[in-house]
């Protein structure tokens, strides 16, 4: 008689590095004043390997062209939405990245645009042979709330980190992090951030940031995976002396 013997890799002895949160950045114009790039107003060290979220936020339905950085990084599109109201909320990511001493990060538009903010998160210890994200979801809100909340997501592996930029339709918003989340951004803004390093998985969650306000809302989430993380189980029938062996 045939046996099905199935080959279980337990996730403890295939635990990855730990990813840690080695920076975070803003900057933003709530003057009105149009212009087609905003920057960040300093410096960031970052190190070879790490991976750049960096969101971008803009009134008017123009959605921003890809981020720049003065180490020639190249970011792709994660995730955007747009709401009348608001205006463009878009996150892009560059991993495996160059290490820079003072880096600049920059959003770029292609037209001039008011109301622009750039929201960056330097993330160290994210997976680099092939792309560390897992989950990108957005969603939005048109009726006011004081809730900018999340799509449901689920997590992959454990040990993920999860990034999350909201943007509102009025200046000087403030904003309260989520339980078990970290603020990045939070204080007296038209745009917000926060960010968690889970433990273990996260299923069918929703993140959100509260506003002191009713405003409408866009809200991006984007997770990445820990490097050493193991690929997908893939079963493949191998037929051994009467024996079926299924492995990875």
């Amino acid at each position: 008689m045939r046996r099905l013997v199935l080959i279980l890799l337990l996730a403890s002895g295939m635990a990855g590095a730990q990813i840690t949160m080695r920076h975070t950045a803003v900057n933003t114009d709530q003057s009105g004043t149009v212009a087609t790039s905003i920057s960040t107003s300093s410096g960031i060290a970052v190190s070879a390997g790490d991976a750049l979220v960096v969101s971008c936020r803009s009134g008017g339905s123009t959605a921003a062209n890809a981020p720049t950085d003065t180490a020639g990084d190249t970011f792709t599109l994660a995730t955007s939405n747009t709401q009348g109201s608001v205006g463009v909320l878009s996150t892009w990511l560059a991993y495996n990245v160059t290490s820079s001493a003072s880096e600049t990060i920059t959003c770029n538009y292609p037209s001039s645009l008011p109301y622009r903010t750039i929201l960056v998160w330097d993330v160290a210890g994210a997976k680099t042979s092939g792309t560390p994200l897992d989950v990108a979801v957005s969603n939005v809100d048109g009726s006011a709330s004081t809730s900018c909340r999340s799509a449901s997501f689920t997590t992959a592996v454990s040990g993920e980190a999860v990034l999350m930029s909201c943007a509102a339709d009025n200046l000087n918003v403030n904003w309260t992090p989520d339980t078990g989340y970290a603020c990045d951004a939070c204080t007296s803004d038209m745009a917000a951030s926060q960010h968690q390093i889970v433990t273990g998985t996260l299923a069918a969650s929703t993140a959100t940031l509260t506003m002191n306000g009713s405003n409408n809302w866009i809200a991006l989430l984007v997770t990445l995976e820990p490097a050493g993380s193991p690929p997908p189980v893939t079963m493949v029938p191998r037929h051994y002396g009467g024996t079926i062996c299924c492995s990875r």
